[in-house]
C-alpha cells in the first residue's frame, strides 16, 4: 500500500496530453521558458522522436512569430492560447528558413512536434491541451 501511495504522489514527466482521432496522445516535452531557451528552441537538433516535443512558455498572450533558422528538421508549430486551446498550426515548417510563421490570434504557448505529427495525431484548432509536470502555467 505504501508503494502505491509513493507512485501516485510522484510528479509526471513534463508532458502535454490531448484527445485526437478518438485517442489520447501524450507528448513528453522539453520546456523553454527563459528568453535564451526560447531563442535556442530546437535549433541544431538532428532528429525528434514522434512522442517528443518542445513546449515554449511566454509570460502573457501576444501574437507570436517563429522561424526555422538553424533548424535541421521540419516541425509542426502549434500556437496555443492562455486557456490551453490550439489556435492554429503550421504543418511541416521548412527547415533553415527565415519565413515568419505566425499565430492567428494571441498565443501564450507554442508546442513544436516533429513534422507531420500534428496531423497524424488529429491535433487541430480548438483542441484543448492538458499539461502535466510543467512549470506553473
Amino acid at each position: 500500500m505504501m508503494l502505491l501511495a509513493v507512485v501516485l504522489a510522484m510528479p509526471c514527466q513534463p508532458s502535454i496530453s490531448f484527445e485526437g482521432g478518438e485517442k489520447t496522445h501524450r507528448i513528453q516535452v522539453r520546456v523553454a521558458q527563459t528568453p535564451k531557451q526560447r531563442e535556442q528552441g530546437l535549433m541544431h537538433v538532428e532528429s525528434l522522436a514522434i512522442d517528443r516535443g518542445m513546449w515554449f512558455v511566454f509570460p502573457r498572450e501576444a501574437t507570436r512569430r517563429f522561424w526555422m533558422k538553424n533548424t535541421l528538421i521540419p516541425l509542426d508549430i502549434i500556437f496555443v492560447n492562455g486557456r490551453l486551446e490550439v489556435i492554429n498550426i503550421v504543418h511541416r515548417a521548412e527547415p533553415g528558413t527565415l519565413t515568419a510563421r505566425r499565430s492567428t490570434a494571441p498565443a501564450q504557448y507554442v508546442l513544436e512536434l516533429a513534422g507531420g505529427q500534428a496531423k497524424a495525431r488529429g491535433l487541430k484548432p480548438g483542441t484543448r491541451l492538458q499539461p502535466c509536470g510543467l512549470p506553473a502555467l
